[in-house]
């Protein structure tokens, strides 16, 4: 009888941990998704802030540089904003379906080596970004 318990018991810890696995997969999954959402909306202006240094020998300072049209978000997008900074940096704003609410992915251009083009480094306000980027530092 006693060990038919501990049976019982051991049965109900899997189904709880089958559980939760599967419930922190999802939200990994939904994290990564977001994420992806910000970087290919980005990717595109990249190009975008690349054409208009090469063009004019210093980086955008904002959207209108570069003609770039406000962001108008959709219901179902993760994202709030995306903006051009002084520099050329490209700044994505998450909401609070993306699970990154509150938080920035910035994407900054460099021009130091010239001979190789630009490079583009990554940084963001949350650790959450960084577990999924690993080459993305984190500055809170």
């Amino acid at each position: 009888m006693h060990s038919r318990k501990h049976e019982i018991l051991l049965f109900i810890a899997i189904v709880i941990a089958i559980f939760s696995y599967n419930q922190y997969s999802n939200t990994q999954q939904q994290y990564a998704a977001s994420l992806s959402e910000g970087l290919i909306l980005a990717s595109n202006i990249k190009s975008d802030v690349s054409n208009y240094y090469m063009m004019n020998g210093h980086f955008p300072n904002n959207k209108t540089d570069i003609h770039l049209a406000d962001f108008k978000p959709s219901p179902k997008t993760t994202i709030s904003a995306i903006d051009i900074l002084a520099g050329g940096v490209i700044q994505v704003s998450y909401n609070k379906r993306s699970g990154f609410r509150n938080h920035t992915l910035q994407l900054i251009p460099d021009d130091s080596n010239n001979a190789y083009g630009i490079n583009w480094f990554c940084v963001t306000s949350s650790k959450k970004i960084t577990s999924l980027i690993a080459t993305c530092d984190y500055l809170p």
